[in-house]
């Protein structure tokens, strides 16, 4: 057995790769938890695995699996716990996933860990993104950096009856629990029975594993079913958002799929996006609250 381990960046990244059939849950466990725990980001590579592969070395550093409400996602497994990425071919920018939502318990909340599992890498195009969101703190211009320290972000949402009916049986037991949360605030339901409601938080957060500021949230993508704004209102402006994605941009590290890869994200401490991709690209995820 023969197992190579390398830096993908100065800072972020480290690469496991074999150039035999090895077995990938025959990797240290402590190992692959201290360089993940320094580097971020693990990919996986020449390892020949397949999605039951998949399926058990996430469960080895996993305490409970998130799964996703988007109705672009496409369910593998039986519990939703294995699912697609977005299935349309756009491109998709950096963000923190699920940042739009409080961090609540359950297999609805937020996922200490993104793994990505190709089994078809696309024909051109395709990577998927990944910025350190501390690099990208300490990058930002002086101006921008206070002035997100200064404001808070707010997100307004219009959750349609189908995705909250998905989490609870009726919409009282829903907004009790969202009224409890602490940076929630003005939660009602529309006559078409949309659930209306604001989560406030700031576009910094500290990662889980080393107490870091890192600029990690969802301010980029463009959504149907919230709107962000600062906190008293304020737009976002195009420049702003412009200026954010240069810097991500600057600090982007590139996945470039191969058959088989496995990569295991820290979505406390990156964002991540995508390429546009074709139609031959199939990467499937697992979003997860690690047990370590």
């Amino acid at each position: 057995m023969k197992i190579a381990v390398e830096p993908l960046r100065s800072t972020l990244g480290v690469l496991f790769s074999s150039d035999e059939a090895t077995d990938l849950l025959s990797l240290d466990r402590k190992e692959v938890i201290e360089q993940f725990k320094s580097r971020g980001l693990i990919l996986f590579r020449g390892f020949k695995a397949d999605l039951e592969d998949f399926r058990a070395v996430t469960a080895r550093f996993t305490q409970e699996f998130m799964v996703h409400r988007n109705p672009l996602r496409k369910h593998v497994d039986a519990d939703g716990t294995t699912q697609t990425v977005q299935s349309d071919r756009s491109g998709i920018p950096f963000h923190g996933e699920m940042y739009y939502l409080p961090d609540i318990a359950g297999p609805y909340g937020r996922p200490d860990i993104i793994w990505f599992y190709c089994a078809q890498p696309a024909a051109k195009d395709g990577e998927t993104t990944i910025c350190d969101g501390v690099e990208m703190f300490s990058a930002l211009d002086d101006s921008v950096k206070a002035l997100f320290l200064r404001n808070k972000l707010k997100y307004s949402h219009r959750s349609p009856e189908k995705f909250w009916k998905a989490i609870a049986d009726n919409p009282a037991a829903l907004m009790n629990k969202l009224a409890a949360i602490a940076e929630v605030s003005n939660c009602r339901l529309d006559s078409d029975g949309t659930l209306l409601w604001e989560y406030h938080v700031s576009a910094n957060s500290r990662t889980k594993y080393g107490n870091q500021e890192a600029f990690v949230n969802s301010i980029l993508p463009r959504s149907d079913v919230y709107r962000i704004t600062f906190e008293d209102g304020t737009d976002i402006s195009e420049e702003l958002r412009m200026e954010i994605l240069k810097t991500a941009e600057k600090l982007c590290l590139p996945l470039r799929w191969e058959i088989h890869d496995l990569a295991m994200v820290d979505n406390t401490r990156c964002m991540h996006g995508r390429r546009h991709n074709d139609e031959k690209r199939q990467i499937f995820v697992r979003m997860s609250k690690a047990n370590f």
